[in-house]
């Protein structure tokens, strides 16, 4: 039984004041209003220590009283109809000035929970060595102590596994039933099976690798687990795949499928370098083909083999690449370099291309002076050829005239000449004195060969009037004799009676300067 006391004090709030003034009454007047309502709680809550109060009302109109208003209730225990149930029967007071009214609230303790089934839990893997997992329990919200009933069936699951369906009763002293189904999956303690594990293969590294999975009798309750791992030597691979089954006791089976990947297939060019030709005095080329290898990394090596051509100038190069992996596939191409010699050798220096060479002067016909070269031939050579003509005509020297041809020829026959120019005026012997009979105008080495006329004769014994005659004589051609001049008293300066006085008669004249007339 508990207790509880509220003193309210006499104040206007709480009073309701009446002024009926033929109902005054000397003894208070108390009732309740807003009481509170009966509680219906479960069996395992706990006493509520928040709860409302019932209001009072008070008239104290016409009344002595002046005293304190005391609310007060007090709970008692009944029992219920089962354990755990039971009801609190709280009975309120309210009292002043030795006047005193009373009411019960009621608080209902029952037990309408059912119990909770604990295990097995339903559709657990459990191993046959924990009995606790296996065997049904129950419990109640309530009461210590309930009914638990059941039956079980069981049956071949899978290999290792027993299925057990139950079916169990619980129930509590009030009469609350809990009937449930629930199944379980029992494992022995050997180690799961597998039905099939994939064989080990071995495959080209061009092929994809097929991972497969191994197969069980199981479908549920196990724990597979699938490891791809792939291994990779300096030519040759492996994937290994590790399979493992693990069962509700932890016993654990394990299985490996290697798939070995082999590499038999050669690298690939994905570049051709084409063949070329170059000048006899280019670089071999230094560039190389793009490679690659679809299964591993390849390496590319050079070789180089020279043969020399037909001439100084020219060889074939070949370039041989060869890419191999580290399991030995090859792959080889080549690229063809040929060196020519195309061009001819180049005079650097050479003679002048036109000269005129003097012989009176003291010059000789020079030996050719040249400077050649070749890129490709260190043995080029030199021809020297030349046409000779002379010029004979009337009044000319003798003059040669010197077509010389410098030819330069390599070892693979490319030639180039340059030709040039040479007037060579000779010596020439002969009379150099121009009044000589013999006179030669184009000796320039007199050899004493010279010859002169007799006075009134020229060189081939003709008489020349001019000088055959003497002073005051002409000759006369029809006779063929000199003749006295006889001057023409109109023209006495025409000494030779031509008619004119021309230039011979001058020379008449002169030719007569300086005798003495008789």
């Amino acid at each position: 039984m508990s207790h509880f006391k509220i003193l309210l004090l006499l104040i206007p709030l709480f009073f309701l004041y009446r002024h009926e003034l033929l109902a005054q009454s000397t003894t208070p007047i108390l009732s309740f209003s807003d009481f509170p309502d009966n509680l219906y709680l479960n069996c395992d809550d706990d006493l509520p220590t928040s709860f409302a109060h019932p209001s009072v009302l008070l008239d104290t109109v016409g009344s002595m009283c002046n005293g304190t208003l005391i609310l007060d209730y007090l709970d008692n225990n009944l029992n219920g109809d089962c354990e755990n149930s039971f009801t609190i029967e709280r009975v309120w007071s309210a009292e002043i000035c030795g006047d005193v009214i009373e009411s019960s609230q009621y608080l209902y303790f029952n037990d309408t929970t059912p119990p909770i089934i604990l295990s097995p839990i339903d559709g657990a893997h459990v191993c046959e060595s924990s009995f606790t997992s296996i065997y049904p329990s129950a419990q109640d919200n309530c009461q210590s102590t309930i009914s638990l009933s059941f039956n079980s069936v069981q049956s071949q699951y899978c290999d290792g596994v027993t299925l057990i369906n139950y079916t169990i009763t619980a129930f509590d002293n009030c009469g609350n039933t809990t009937i449930e189904s629930r199944s379980v999956y029992v494992h022995d303690t050997m180690p799961p099976s597998f039905i099939n594990v994939p064989v080990n293969d071995t495959v080209s590294c061009l092929a994809s690798v097929s991972l497969q999975s191994a197969t069980y009798d199981c479908p549920e309750g196990l724990v597979y687990i699938e490891e791809n791992n792939s291994l990779f030597s300096s030519c040759t691979g492996s994937s290994v795949q590790n399979y493992s089954l693990t069962d509700a006791c932890g016993a654990t089976s394990y299985a490996t499928r290697i798939i070995t990947i082999i590499d038999d297939v050669p690298p690939v060019f994905e570049t051709i370098i084409p063949d070329i030709t170059l000048y006899c005095e280019d670089d071999i080329p230094s560039d190389l083909p793009n490679h690659y290898d679809v299964c591993a990394t390849s390496m590319l090596t050079e070789s180089v083999n020279e043969i020399q051509g037909n001439c100084p100038g020219e060889r074939v190069v070949t370039r041989t690449f060869t890419i191999t992996d580290p399991c030995g596939n090859s792959t080889e191409t080549s690229q063809i370099v040929t060196f020519v010699d195309s061009l001819p050798p180049v005079f650097t220096s050479s003679p002048p291309a036109f000269t005129e060479i003097y012989w009176i002067n003291g010059d000789v016909i020079p030996i050719p002076e040249y400077e050649i070269i070749d890129d490709c031939d260190v043995n080029s050579f030199v021809e020297v050829s030349e046409i000779i003509t002379v010029d004979d005509s009337q009044g000319s020297d003798l003059a040669e005239t010197i077509v010389r041809t410098l030819t330069a020829t390599d070892g693979c026959l490319n030639t180039s000449s340059v030709t040039y120019t040479m007037i060579y005026h000779p010596q020439v012997f002969g009379c150099t004195d121009s009044i000589a009979c013999n006179y030669n105008s184009i000796a320039n080495d007199d050899d004493g060969s010279c010859l002169f006329d007799i006075i009134g004769y020229d060189c081939f014994g003709n008489i020349v009037p001019e000088e055959y005659c003497g002073a005051g004589t002409f000759w006369n051609s029809e006779l063929g004799v000199c003749e006295a001049v006889s001057l023409s008293p109109g023209c006495y300066f025409d000494t030779n009676y031509n008619g004119t006085v021309d230039s011979n008669d001058l020379l008449t004249l002169l030719s007569a300067y300086g005798l003495t007339c008789e």
